[in-house]
């Protein structure tokens, strides 16, 4: 992880970055721009999003995803642009 993402409360659920998914959850590997985009179309309602992974994600590692996407919106969104061109 890089280094200056350390102080951030987040930074815990966080796995090294990778360059083709970008972000993922730490251990799970399940990259960060896949629940930004179920969350999207969920429509912002976190239970829905969190009802899809049947206990497997957390609500506190879905705030970490959230959190970070609302500090760093480019690195998600580059993402989900190319995903969608598909």
């Amino acid at each position: 992880m890089a280094l200056y993402y350390r102080d951030r409360w987040w930074a815990k659920y966080m796995e090294d970055y990778d360059y083709d998914d970008g972000p993922r959850l730490r251990e799970k590997k399940l990259p960060y721009w896949v629940l930004v985009s179920r969350y999207r179309l969920a429509k912002g309602d976190k239970d829905k999003v969190l009802a899809g992974w049947q206990g497997w994600v957390s609500r506190e590692e879905l705030d970490a995803v959230l959190a970070y996407y609302e500090e760093f919106p480019e690195d998600i969104d580059g993402k989900l642009w190319k995903m969608e061109q598909y």
